[in-house]
């Protein structure tokens, strides 16, 4: 019996380690006027597949963790005091939202995008990568991006604020044709 309390002992002693056992890592990416991206890095010792970074983006001191695409992160609305943002992690679905900031308010709209690939091209360098806004037009926004043989657009209302539809031009599997999916309110047809 008491051997058994003292296994269950370094047992916990022994998770409680390798749980502790990470370094912990933050580091400003880009500052502008408006916004701050930092890298929070979780460095596990003991198994490097459980590490994980996350960039945020700081606004107004609010944080927004799992932001998307390269500096600066976000897009200027033409003719409108307001920026576009998005956050949620690229390889597990369901998890996109667009964030409207306007800056003369100070007010942030966050709208669901659910399985929406926007966002992601926010900054691209690369040549003939880009994610922009294309037109606003009222309270519609459309958004256009490009990457790897690849076309899309998303649009969104913001009245009522709503992500309306990902429109997008893929060439690929299974016959290497060039194929068109739309999904509504940014969820993939199941």
């Amino acid at each position: 019996m008491i051997a058994n309390r003292y296994r269950v002992a370094a047992a916990g002693v022994a998770i409680t380690f390798l749980l502790s056992a990470c370094g912990h890592d933050t580091r400003t990416r880009y500052a502008d006027d408006l916004v701050d991206i930092t890298d929070h890095s979780a460095i596990n010792y003991f198994n490097v597949h459980w590490s994980k970074d996350t960039a945020v983006l700081t606004i107004w001191g609010r944080e927004f963790k799992d932001v998307r695409g390269r500096e600066p992160c976000y897009l200027k609305i033409p003719g409108r005091q307001m920026i576009l943002f998005v956050t949620g992690r690229n390889f597990d679905g369901g998890q996109a939202v667009v964030h409207l900031a306007d800056i003369s308010t100070r007010k942030i709209i966050d709208i669901p995008a659910y399985d929406s690939g926007i966002g992601s091209s926010i900054g691209e360098p690369k040549e003939g990568w880009f994610e922009r806004i294309s037109k606003v037009d009222g309270d519609q926004i459309v958004v256009e991006a490009a990457c790897i043989g690849r076309h899309y657009e998303y649009f969104i209302t913001l009245s009522p604020p709503r992500f309306l539809r990902e429109e997008g031009d893929v060439e690929g599997p299974p016959d290497g044709k060039l194929h068109h999916h739309i999904y509504e309110d940014g969820k993939i047809p199941r």
